[in-house]
């Protein structure tokens, strides 16, 4: 009886750390924690979702280092956007935010007759936007921009805006003259 032979060969292998992301989500107001806010971070086709206890914490561990884009998500409240956050190898990376409540603004399009103006395109802005700005927002024709698009009854409802004091609210139609309302304060 022969006995079997077995050839093995040597490897190594090097890993890298994972990297994290961690801290707290409070009101900007008064700064109480802020409780089952959907935290993603996306790098790539990658993504990681986390939730806030009620501390207003949270933590997404096991990242592999990169450029992620991380989002604060909660109805309540202005969605909040953090491009760039670059995570290095072994890194544990402190992101704490602070949340501002979001107003809502609710109206009607119509035309010079009092008739509904179905798909029209309401775009929120701060008072002091240039020109230049307001040509580019409205030049975006596939309303990824606009706070709203008027229904069939022309009645429409912009909800998570940001509060503010002076803005202009631009509403575009293509049949339609641009109307332009300056002075507009949104308060919670």
């Amino acid at each position: 009886d022969a006995l079997p032979i077995f050839l093995t060969a040597a490897t190594s292998f090097t890993l890298g750390r994972a990297a994290s992301i961690e801290g707290r989500v409070t009101r900007i107001d008064n700064g109480r924690p802020v409780p089952a806010v959907k935290v993603t971070a996306r790098a790539g086709s990658s993504m990681v979702l986390a939730r806030t206890g009620i501390d207003g914490r949270y933590r997404m561990a096991s990242l592999p280092q990169g450029a992620y884009r991380v989002t604060f998500d909660e109805k309540q409240f202005v969605l909040l956007d953090r491009r760039d956050v670059v995570l290095a190898a072994g890194e544990m990376k402190t992101l704490d935010i602070s949340l501002t409540e979001a107003v809502a603004l609710t109206g009607r399009v119509s035309d010079e007759d009092g008739q509904p103006v179905a798909g029209a395109r309401g775009m929120l802005s701060a008072g002091t936007e240039t020109r230049m700005r307001m040509m580019f927002r409205s030049m975006n024709r596939d309303g990824a921009d606009a706070a709203f698009v008027s229904a069939a009854d022309g009645s429409f409802r912009a909800t998570r805006l940001p509060p503010g004091s002076n803005q202009k609210l631009t509403v575009l139609h293509p049949d339609f003259e641009r109307r332009v309302v300056p002075g507009l304060d949104l308060v919670p």
